[in-house]
């Protein structure tokens, strides 16, 4: 086609000396041919075949993008455990801080081994706390009462915020657990001078153990002396 537009530029390079003649010829002969090269040669001609992307860097770039995010869901679900962990913490050190409170204002019940507890899974939960709030209590009742709230929780059925997950309880700890001795040196002293072991335990598995092991427990201890009024 190029081949033959040079020939009749050549033909026809003086376009200054167009004349009626030379249109006439140019409208019959040159362009119908022209058209008719269109027609053949460029209209005909089969497009080249495009690409793109082939089945298998479809797959590759899939497999990369799904091990992304796979990486980015486990980061989710450690972050995720390492709040709760940190939640239990809180939760555990929230007991030690209020049984302390509670036998700082009960001295008389320290002293009186009122506030030992061997373990407060078998805490009997059923049987109501004495009430001290509207009633006058001893030191008895009011560590009656302190322990029952603390390892039962408050309000009637369900009852929040106990560390026993026993029956309709609403426990802050995931199996946990409040125990309460006497730590006088020596040992027969007791607890006549104040002084206190609480400790308090809880399940925290590591990450994708649903079943709790011995390895998984955790322990809160503490020795204190609660001083006398």
């Amino acid at each position: 086609m190029f081949l033959y537009l040079r020939l009749c530029s050549k033909q026809y390079a003086n376009i200054a000396n167009f004349n009626k003649n030379n249109i006439e010829i140019l409208v019959k002969n040159v362009f119908p041919k022209i058209a008719d090269l269109y027609e053949r040669d460029i209209a005909h001609t089969p497009l080249k075949k495009q690409t793109g992307f082939s089945l298998l860097e479809v797959i590759i770039a899939a497999l990369i993008l799904s091990t992304g995010l796979l990486g980015v869901a486990s980061l989710q679900i450690i972050g995720m455990k390492g709040t709760q962990q940190s939640s239990m913490k809180n939760q555990a050190m929230g007991v030690v801080q209020s049984i302390t409170e509670r036998m700082r204002a009960n001295y008389q019940g320290v002293v009186q081994d009122k506030y030992v507890l061997a373990d407060s899974a078998a805490f009997d939960c059923a049987t109501p706390a004495p009430n001290c709030t509207t009633g006058t209590c001893n030191a008895s009742n009011i560590a009656k009462a302190d322990l029952h709230n603390l390892v039962c929780g408050y309000g009637n059925t369900p009852r929040t915020g106990g560390v026993a997950t026993a029956g309709n309880d609403i426990a802050i700890l995931v199996n946990g657990s409040l125990k309460l001795e006497c730590a006088g040196v020596p040992v027969a002293v007791g607890c006549t001078e104040g002084d206190m072991k609480i400790t308090v335990e809880w399940a925290e598995g590591a990450l994708g153990e649903e079943t709790v092991t011995q390895d998984s427990l955790v322990l809160l201890v503490l020795k204190t002396r609660i001083a006398a009024p």
